[in-house]
């Protein structure tokens, strides 16, 4: 995951990602994305579950399960004609429901996910049946090899939470929000310690995708027009600039 991190923030750097005035996720694969994050998801903890010994180059390759999602979305997509002539705002309608589902259902996993952690450790289960669900075989061996496992855990919380406070700042970078960045990393900070790292990096996507469907821009001039999306229509104000 710290990879993946790396690879969007690269990705999202570029002026391109933020403009048009709307960024819009083909319907023909936002539908799928919940399905495809089923499946990733399904054949990633699939043989942790039962007693299969895999091979050891099939769970090296476990750890690049999150690219089967993009795989996935691609593939059923080009099976579906789902992009229909609508108009741009139903379509952004459209597109917000199901990103924003897709977002709820990660962050209620996730956070159940945590909870359920919690629990366990409350309850004083061996520390090993938490340590080993969802490990694969080919960390367990010598303390060194599981202290390197120890560390790559820390990585990935500390990569969500900075992953998570960028998307912040990168809002306030471009114009889309104005948020309070101290104030936005003591919540989401909370929020990792509250409801895990799954819940907040959902809940602050789901922030995110909210505000790159709003645009607002200036024009400076004698009479300073400003053009805005709420949602519904796009509205046009103009006044006299001083």
């Amino acid at each position: 995951m710290p990879l993946y991190y790396l690879i969007y923030t690269l990705i999202s750097d570029v002026e391109s990602y933020w403009w048009p005035l709307r960024r819009f996720v083909p319907l023909r694969h936002a539908r799928h994305i919940f399905t495809a994050c089923v499946i990733a998801e399904a054949i990633h903890i699939g043989p942790v579950l039962s007693d299969t010994c895999l091979p050891q180059w099939m769970e090296a390759a476990k750890s690049f399960w999150p690219l089967l999602v993009s795989v996935l979305v691609t593939i059923f997509g080009s099976f579906g004609s789902y992009q229909t002539a609508l108009g741009p705002n139903k379509a952004l309608k459209a597109e917000l429901k199901l990103l924003g589902s897709i977002y709820l259902a990660a962050g209620l996993f996730g956070a159940l996910w945590h909870f359920f952690a919690i629990t366990q450790a409350v309850r004083n289960v061996d520390p090993n049946t938490l340590l080993n669900f969802g490990r694969p075989a080919i960390f367990e061996g010598p303390p060194h090899i599981k202290a390197t496992q120890q560390t790559g855990l820390f990585v990935y919380f500390l990569a969500s939470y900075v992953w998570a406070v960028q998307a912040i700042w990168d809002l306030n970078r471009v114009g889309r929000a104005k948020i309070h960045v101290f104030a936005a990393t003591l919540w989401i900070l909370l929020a990792f310690v509250s409801f895990g790292p799954g819940a907040s990096v959902a809940g602050v996507w789901y922030i995110r995708e909210h505000a790159m469907s709003r645009t607002s821009f200036q024009q400076k001039q004698r009479f300073k027009k400003s053009q805005f999306h709420d949602g519904d229509a796009v509205k046009t104000g103009a006044s006299t600039s001083g």
